[in-house]
């Protein structure tokens, strides 16, 4: 038996999975900075992941269309467009200064 699922509810599925990776991301980097090791480097990683996986949720029809029909969602001049640039841009910056961190406390 084939289970047969409309886009709307692909993107909807997709979305969950993204907000929940959101949420084990933030879970787990607080815990380990928390109680086992103050590193924060760890920690900026994590919250740099949390936060892309966090845009990859808000722009969850990025999975089911073309990467063409997606730069183009991303090249408008909308506010969505601009606050999903912001949130990946950020995430990106982020995840490079958790990997400078890392390189400068060894």
């Amino acid at each position: 038996m084939q289970l047969k699922l409309d886009l709307k509810t692909k993107r909807l599925l997709a979305e969950m999975i993204c907000y929940c990776g959101t949420l084990l991301l933030l879970g787990y980097g607080i815990y380990h900075f928390y109680w086992l090791a103050l590193v924060p480097p760890e920690l900026t990683r994590c919250i740099a992941l949390a936060i892309l996986s966090l845009g990859l949720g808000l722009e969850a029809k990025a999975f089911f269309s073309s990467l063409e029909q997606t730069i183009k969602t991303l090249n408008a001049n909308t506010t969505r467009a601009k606050w999903l640039a912001f949130i990946f841009n950020f995430g990106v910056f982020l995840l490079i200064c958790s990997v400078l961190m890392e390189w400068l406390y060894n």
